[in-house]
């Protein structure tokens, strides 16, 4: 009988602590932070600095909203699939983990992510100015700028980007044996989740005289963070930043492969 009392005891108290740390990393909100993220930002010398260049807010054309029909017929509004998975499946018996995945993350209407209440990001604005820093840090023009839009820009050339992926997906793990028994499991530093972040991103160097894009590069990451009860809670979405910084180094490394393919630095006035 005592036993019996202490393990129900001992359910209880798993119960509790599992409740209790995921209310307070549900509680909590997270931001982009670029300068922050890990990783170092590239910098290379070009024999001649490039002409100056202004960075315009990104695209965000995550979601697709409308799908052209055939010639003729009006266009129809595709159905959009925000989120998938639910973490209520969490307590059903012999479920390794319970999962959720959202196209948009930064959502606040959809609950929360895996040990995360929310996570905030202005992608268009933020992700362009991680761009300027980076475009900043790494030297290959003779003045890095920021404007509104492309009409603002007072220079010839703009640097910019389509976002098409920020997908997140969060698995809190339970091993099978339900959110009742797991919490014994993460006491003793089994993992209690997991975050993946996808940044997907076409950057392009337009010439406003032309209209046309005279560089392209296409961006693709993903990166994972494990999720402990006493370590990276509330980390869900720390990756997108680090992911940008990869995919800023990455388009700095394909500029000067490109540069050096061609002859694009005849003058001060042209690439």
């Amino acid at each position: 009988m005592k036993k019996n009392n202490f393990a129900k005891l001992l359910t209880q108290a798993f119960v509790v602590c599992a409740i209790g740390c995921f209310c307070v990393a549900c509680a909590s909100t997270a931001k982009f932070d670029y300068a922050a993220s890990e990783g170092m930002m590239l910098h290379m010398t070009l024999p001649q600095k490039l002409p100056p260049i202004t960075v315009v807010p990104f695209r965000d054309i995550r979601v697709p909203r409308v799908m052209a029909g055939e010639e003729g017929e009006e266009a129809s509004v595709m159905p959009l699939l925000m989120k998938r998975g639910s973490f209520a499946t969490g307590w059903l018996p012999f479920m390794p983990y319970a999962w959720i995945s959202r196209v948009k993350p930064e959502a606040n209407d959809e609950g929360s992510l895996a040990t995360l209440g929310s996570f905030w990001c202005q992608w268009d604005k933020e992700l362009a100015e991680a761009a300027v820093k980076s475009l900043e840090a790494s030297t290959f023009f003779q003045e890095v700028k920021s404007a509104e839009s492309r009409e603002n820009a007072e220079t010839r050339y703009i640097f910019t980007g389509s976002i098409w992926s920020t997908e997140y997906q969060g698995e809190r793990i339970t091993y099978g044996v339900t959110y009742l028994l797991a919490p014994a499991l993460w006491l003793i530093g089994f993992p209690d989740a997991v975050s993946h972040n996808k940044l997907g991103i076409t950057f392009r160097i337009i010439d406003l005289q032309t209209g046309r894009p005279i560089w392209r590069y296409r961006f693709e990451g993903k990166d994972s963070t494990v999720h402990f009860l006493y370590a990276r809670v509330g980390e869900d979405a720390s990756r997108y930043a680090q992911l940008m910084k990869t995919a800023m180094n990455a388009v700095l490394f394909d500029l000067k492969t490109q540069l050096e393919k061609v002859d694009l630095q005849k003058n001060n006035t042209d690439f």
